[in-house]
């Protein structure tokens, strides 16, 4: 099993092989070597019973999360947070005196520590787990795109200078991993104090992303790739999966 690209290549490749007449091991979930004890400490015979009479019957593709904003999943909750308290309060980069979050111990090497590295990240790479610059390019520019994680934007003296004033403290009562929460609070310039608070990722089964915010976002990423005209000619694609009888439309929309 694997994770992006090389994973979704194998979706389409795996029932050919199998119609093939390929086989795999029939253990590979619960067997000596398989999925459960390599990942999970062991098997739950009991659980594992369940998931696969579940079979044809419960989707967990209903049940999935799709990232508002091109970075580390934990961080989503915190950039929400940040927009909230923009757009509501009306709150320019120039007005903060400091922003302080709370946060679980878990997330704190991936997003905050070693602190003053988190503060200015070198490259657009290292900023997608900078939650000091991810805050600040939300201040700042009011988004987090691609173009926000080029090099050169990355290096933007002005929202380098807010990340430097952007910290955090631990709050054990956050049961992360279980919780994946977000939190912003901004004290600015007048004296104010302002703040918001998310419980969970916005964009899954809770608080899903709108039909306009998937599309424009399929959009962002795929003009890296494809113009706007075909862009919009996948859209339409997909949009006719459930009364065509082949992917074949959708496919030659893709094609070059």
């Amino acid at each position: 099993m694997s994770r992006g690209p090389r994973g979704a290549r194998q979706i389409p490749r795996a029932p050919l092989l199998a119609h093939a007449g390929f086989t795999g091991p029939e253990t590979v979930f619960e067997g000596e070597h398989g999925f459960y004890r390599a990942f999970a400490g062991g098997c739950d015979e009991a659980r594992l019973d369940q998931l696969l009479g579940s079979l044809g019957a419960v989707w967990e593709l209903e049940q999935l999360t799709f990232k508002p904003y091109p970075c580390g999943s934990i961080a989503q909750p915190y950039m929400d947070c940040a927009l909230r308290v923009r757009v509501a309060h009306g709150v320019r980069p120039q007005d903060i005196v400091e922003i302080r979050c709370r946060t679980a111990e878990g997330p704190v090497p991936r997003l905050w520590e070693p602190l003053a590295a988190k503060h200015a990240p070198q490259n657009g790479y290292a900023a997608k787990f900078s939650l000091p610059y991810l805050l600040a390019v939300i201040f700042t520019r009011g988004r987090a795109s691609l173009a926000e994680f080029e090099n050169d934007v990355v290096g933007d003296p002005e929202i380098l200078a807010l990340a430097s004033r952007v910290g955090y403290e631990l709050d054990p009562t956050i049961d992360y991993p279980r919780q994946f929460v977000g939190h912003v609070r901004v004290r600015l310039q007048d004296g104010r104090v302002v703040e918001a608070w998310q419980d969970h990722p916005r964009g899954g089964p809770d608080s899903p992303m709108s039909r306009a915010e998937i599309e424009a976002k399929f959009r962002g990423n795929a003009s890296l790739v494809m113009s706007a005209d075909q862009a919009s000619r996948v859209i339409r694609s997909v949009e006719a999966l459930t009364t065509e009888p082949s992917v074949r439309g959708l496919v030659e929309s893709l094609t070059p």
